[in-house]
């Protein structure tokens, strides 16, 4: 029959800094809000439409970024240069980036809607969704991160507008044969502007710069499934993309420098067009050994298109391909009334794999092949109606070809978490929670430019992440039905030092920076429903 539901929700919240700007006396603080309205709509038998729009706002002051090596002095000259005289590559929690507007701001705003409507009078599904979404960042930030106004980009602008259309019928999925087919359609632009001003010409120079990209994607895709006995279940689907981009670049040398003449020269406005038409696809099978319990594997290929650098050196080699991986997986799923063990082996091989490196002056698109493969645990132990043991864990061997490691790849990852749920009185449940999140050491760049890995020690200075196990916990009061709760959230109690970011020190020869993730932090969350 006909009925309409409204759902409202938001959140505001506020984290504050953990590194101190020692010359203007702030921290680096975010504080943020964000609104979603819901509606559904069912209006007839086999009709229904949910529409969805959402907003948010996110403002920074600072950036949590320091200085951790400087082996050829480079970084503390220029700091004294500046009357600055506490230099220094400790990663504790310090820093000292300023320039001639004051400290670095970050707002970010967006906003989403979304329409679903879905029509099957019938045995078929008919449904269509229509999506709009934008966000655009207003930046401005010291772009060497040191005391004095060398380099500043003020402003350093993006923004990103998106429609997609979707199309897709399905059957039955109770039948021996299902399938679902349908059509996307995309258009996005994505606009890029950064001004770049030197108060020492000679070293860097000045330059403002502009970068547009529409794309425009249309794939047609289906999925079937056959169920070729009770327990034997076979899958096909395939997947036609037809993407074309147009890329528009211009740079203006405003002070000509070493920046203005190397890496950023001038470009006269061009435009630059590519084109391709991709297959991609997967195929599965699926056995049930008894209820709850399955064995599987399967084949898929999938590709990232190419595209264009947004600061290219120049307009003619602003293009990088094609990636293509092909992943083969293989598992069992097995339930236990309420607990269950999921394991899977996977390998996926990558064709030129999309990596960008920052090498201090610029980020350089390279691509290699590589190969990732492993094993991934899953698994939940319900010990009684009210504790439960869960957890995930991960290993993965990732390399390229040259078998060097990947990029933001560790080798192991996971967690494991125990929690509790249960009535204390007739209007009062209590849930806590507690668990370890662990990850080994991790890449933020290149081999030879991390520390310990690479052998050129003027090069091999950006650190990597350190393996942690992080501790974390919850603890909550509230009512039985959800309508209200109070809670107490601590992450990182053993106030694990972690870093989060590592890189070459931009435009600074023989330096490197980084940052520490967030530290000990504990908060209060009230939840309301209405």
């Amino acid at each position: 029959g006909n009925s309409l539901a409204v759902r409202l929700s938001g959140q505001v919240g506020r984290q504050g800094g953990w590194v101190t700007n020692r010359i203007l006396g702030n921290e680096n603080d975010v504080k943020r809000w964000a609104g979603r309205a819901i509606a559904v709509w069912k209006p007839a038998e086999g009709l229904d439409a949910t529409l969805l729009y959402q907003q948010y706002e996110s403002k920074a002051l600072d950036q949590p970024i320091e200085y951790v090596a400087d082996v050829l002095g480079r970084a503390r000259s220029l700091a004294l240069a500046s009357g600055y005289t506490g230099f220094e590559t400790d990663l504790d929690g310090r820093n000292f980036a300023t320039d001639s507007f004051g400290a670095q701001t970050d707002k970010t705003s967006g906003r989403r809607g979304i329409a679903t409507v879905n029509y099957g009078p019938g045995d078929y599904t008919l449904t269509s969704v229509s999506s709009y979404s934008s966000f655009d960042q207003r930046r401005k930030f010291d772009a060497e991160f040191l005391p004095g106004p060398y380099l500043t980009a003020n402003p350093n602008n993006l923004g990103n507008e998106q429609f997609t259309q979707e199309v897709r019928l399905s059957s039955p999925a109770s039948r021996a044969f299902n399938f679902v087919v349908g059509a996307f359609y995309l258009h996005e632009r994505f606009d890029y502007d950064r001004l770049l001003v030197s108060n020492i010409v000679p070293l860097t120079g000045s330059m403002e710069e502009h970068f547009s990209l529409k794309t425009n994607t249309i794939s047609g895709f289906g999925q079937a499934n056959y169920e070729i006995s009770p327990r034997f279940t076979a899958s096909l689907g395939l997947r036609v993309t037809n993407e074309r981009r147009e890329a528009s670049f211009d740079r203006v040398t405003l002070t000509p420098g070493l920046l203005t003449t190397l890496v950023y020269p001038a470009i006269a406005p061009a435009t630059r067009k590519k084109a391709a038409t991709n297959l991609d696809g997967s195929l599965g099978v699926q056995y049930q050994l008894s209820p709850g319990k399955l064995l599987y594997a399967s084949f898929s290929r999938g590709t990232k298109g190419g595209g264009f650098l947004n600061a290219p050196t120049s307009a003619a080699t602003a293009a990088y391909g094609r990636e293509r991986a092909d992943t083969f997986e293989a598992g069992t799923k097995l339930s236990f009334g309420r607990s269950f063990l999921n394991i899977s082996l996977f390998q996926t091989d990558l064709s030129d794999f999309q990596t960008a490196l920052f090498n201090g002056t610029a980020f350089i698109i390279s691509a290699v092949d590589a190969r990732s493969r492993g094993v991934e645990l899953e698994g939940g132990l319900q010990v009684d109606d009210h504790f439960r043991i869960s957890g995930s864990m991960t290993y993965n061997h990732a390399r390229d070809e040259n078998d060097e490691l990947l990029v933001n790849a560790p080798k192991w990852s996971g967690n494991v978490n125990a929690s509790y749920d249960r009535d204390i009185s007739t209007d009062l449940r209590l849930k806590a929670e507690a668990g370890v999140e662990f990850r080994s050491r991790v890449l933020y760049t290149s081999e030879a430019q991390t520390l310990g890995f690479g052998t050129d020690p003027t090069v091999a200075l950006s650190p990597s992440g350190n393996p942690y196990g992080r501790i974390n916990a919850r603890i909550a009061l509230g009512d039985p039905d959800g309508r209200w709760e109070l809670a107490l959230i601590g992450r990182n109690l053993a106030d694990k030092k972690i870093v989060a970011y590592g890189l070459p020190a931009p435009f600074v020869t023989g330096a490197a920076v980084g940052a520490l993730d967030l530290p000990r932090t504990v908060a209060i969350q009230l939840t309301g429903r209405f």
